[in-house]
């Protein structure tokens, strides 16, 4: 058990220091909010540490609050001088704004929560160690939901928890570690999972940026297989969100999108927006876990299904149709116009009877409890009123079930969602709850790593510029299939070289390989005899030296990359190459330290899924993607030995026998 973390979630003795003199100071809005709430334990309100400490005396605090200006934290940290177990530094203006950290501070006998944080709130201890104005309207929340909410912006965080309040799913907790110099949101996660509070069923992430990426998905990871759903925001996957996330919490940016990928693979559901973060909370928080991924949809409109299969669709959840015994038992209960597919459209008059809709809602429920299709979670577009006949008779059988209400509003969805039903007001928003129900089911997730990382190393191998030679020799080196080619400093070499690989040719000025070869007038495609002079000339002439490089084609084009970010640890990325890449950019970015099989599985689904006709997961595509990530696995092993280069090929094309041949080869040291 985290002691100081259980101190912090369950103090006895609390001491806040700041300036009491209006009820708006952060300071005496904290201890409005402990009198408000009912705290049971002791709260000493000081202007000054002396004050504190005297008024409480020789026994050491579990949690002080510190409401001074920034100029006056480091001061008054010197001065508690490990007194409390733990401090809640609310001051902004620190790492955030280029002035230092609070790290050192930070030790076993006084952890830090902070700086720039609005402080935590845990409704079963009454501990609301916050100054947020919103909670003046959340002290008696009762929560019970079984939900953690842990955000970046401790504002943003505070405003969720008044939403979800709203929507009645009262969160058991929230906690704004800010710019992490003490508690990280891995250890949160870790500390949450394992103790010292009751177990949650569901933590919810709002992410921008972090300082180490290993330690958070190792965290996510430890939650997902500790039964802990993790449902993630993250901000910043935009190039102007990075720069504004970048400047808010002085997190490292990693980039948004690439955080979102790596956190999917380890085990969190990731979402796009507020409203889905706490729709996806209302559906996990109150059913049990599914067993499998899929979906069947229950509506009584057919446009309506066609929504939400869409919605679902989008989200990657499949939709089985139901099993042959369950069409049969349907059949019976449903007139012949009625559509016994996925998504089952009962008709207007089905939906409208009650008996008829407990029928197929018992019917589909034992086809999903006894695993007789590929599916796990039961959404149903239904009445405000029969939620509780849909959801106990799913629950009964351990199914989860989201009902999207199209007569009701909030206030009727919020009292449902109190009594433990997933109901929600719209039905895109119950598509968005039970795509992430199916999301995270079980056995949808990675289960081991297998790739032995490389002792650090000199960057760049102990050197800044690698030559386009260089960098396919390196990649060569590292196992992958190269096209024929040969460097040349003259006319009648080029000839000779290119009489070798055979017409036509490409040529490629001697560039450094970080260079955009095309952009730079360095590469030339289809050379042929009569035009090499033309072409090779002024590349000598510019460049010195040239490649000629046999010529390859292939159907589609791929790119496989690897680095070791100093955020998110050694990564691979891989996707559509060529054009590709800038026009629709189809790629995805995954921890290289993981089973490839495992990762195969998620190219395939998610870059060759949709660049198909055929749909991903047929295995059409499954030894391009295993091929695709055994390279850039290759590449990552590469990266490590060279200190972190970015070694990328782009593009890759499959050539005889489904091998793969990588066409070109850049490294790049650095930030280059």
């Amino acid at each position: 058990m985290n002691e100081p973390l259980a101190r912090l979630l369950a103090p006895r003795r609390v001491g806040v220091i700041g300036s009491m003199s209006a009820p708006t100071k952060p300071g005496a809005r904290t201890v409005a909010h402990l009198e408000g709430a009912g705290f049971a334990g002791e709260v000493f309100a000081a202007r000054t540490v002396d004050d504190l400490l005297a008024d409480a005396g020789d026994d050491e605090l579990d949690a002080v609050c510190l409401a001074v200006p920034a100029k006056a934290v480091r001061d008054t940290l010197d001065a508690l001088d490990g007194r409390a177990a733990n401090v809640i530094v609310y001051s902004s203006g620190f790492a955030e704004t280029g002035d230092g950290d609070l790290r050192a501070y930070d030790r076993p006998g006084m952890r830090i929560l902070g700086p720039n944080t609005v402080g935590l709130y845990h409704a079963p201890t009454r501990a609301v160690l916050t100054f947020a104005a919103v909670f003046d309207e959340l002290l008696d929340a009762p929560g019970g939901s079984g939900v953690w909410l842990a955000a970046h912006s401790g504002a943003l965080g505070a405003r969720l928890v008044k939403a979800a309040a709203r929507r009645g799913l009262h969160l058991d907790g929230f906690v704004a570690p800010g710019n992490e110099d003490g508690y990280t949101m891995a250890e949160l996660i870790t500390g949450l999972v394992d103790g010292p509070v009751e177990r949650p069923r569901v933590v919810l992430l709002y992410l921008e940026g972090v300082r180490d990426g290993p330690a958070l998905f190792d965290a996510v990871d430890h939650a997902r297989r500790a039964g802990v759903a993790v449902v993630a925001l993250v901000g910043g996957r935009s190039d102007i969100g990075a720069e504004a996330a970048s400047s808010h919490t002085a997190a490292v940016s990693a980039g948004g999108a690439a955080l979102a990928d790596v956190l999917t693979f380890v085990g969190a559901h990731v979402v796009h927006g507020d409203v889905e973060l706490i729709d996806a909370a209302v559906g996990l928080a109150n059913n049990p876990r599914a067993a499998r991924a899929g979906a069947t949809i229950l509506t009584g409109s057919g446009g309506a299904g066609v929504v939400a299969a869409d919605v679902l669709s989008g989200h990657g959840i499949a939709l089985p149709p139901p099993s042959d015994g369950a069409r049969a038992r349907l059949a019976e209960l449903l007139p012949s116009f009625a559509s016994l597919a996925n998504p089952v459209d009962v008709t207007a008059t089905g939906i409208g009877n009650d008996t008829t809709v407990r029928g197929v809602v018992d019917t589909l429920v034992d086809d999903l409890a006894n695993g007789m299709v590929a599916a796990g979670t039961l959404l149903t577009v239904a009445r405000d009123g029969q939620a509780p006949l849909i959801t106990e008779a799913a629950h009964r059988r351990h199914v989860p079930a989201i009902v999207a209400v199209l007569d009701g509003g909030e206030t009727e969805t919020a009292a449902h969602v109190a009594a433990g039903r997933a109901v929600l007001p719209s039905l895109a928003q119950g598509a968005v709850a039970a795509s992430s129900v199916a999301a995270m089911a079980d056995g949808n997730r990675p289960e081991s790593q297998d790739l032995p990382a490389h002792e650090p190393a000199e960057p760049g191998g102990g050197r800044t510029r690698w030559s386009a030679a260089e960098a396919y020799d390196l990649v060569e080196g590292a196992g992958l299939t190269t096209p024929r080619r040969a460097r040349v400093t003259t006319i009648e070499d080029a000839r000779t070289a290119a009489e070798r690989v055979g017409w036509p040719v490409v040529v490629k000025g001697e560039v450094d390989s970080s260079v955009h070869k095309a952009a730079s007038g360095a590469l030339a495609l289809d050379v042929t005899a009569d035009r090499l002079a033309d072409v090779v000339t002024p590349m000598l002439d510019r460049f010195g030296a040239a490649l000629v490089v046999e010529q390859r084609r292939g159907g589609v084009e791929l790119l496989a990359a690897a680095r070791v970010d100093p955020v998110l640890g050694t990564v691979i990325t891989v996707g559509l190459g060529g054009g590709a890449v800038e026009l629709i950019r189809r790629t995805v970015t995954l921890p290289a330290h993981h089973r490839a099989e495992d990762l195969a599985a998620v190219v395939e689904r998610r870059v060759f899924g949709e660049a198909t006709t055929s749909p991903g997961g047929d295995g059409r595509w499954a030894a391009t993607a295993l091929g695709l990530v055994d390279a850039a696995r290759a590449l990552a092993a590469a990266s490590e030995q060279l200190g972190g280069a970015l070694v990328e090929c782009n593009p890759v094309i499959p050539i005889d026998g489904g091998e793969l041949m990588a066409l070109d080869a850049r490294v790049v040291v650095g930030d280059d």
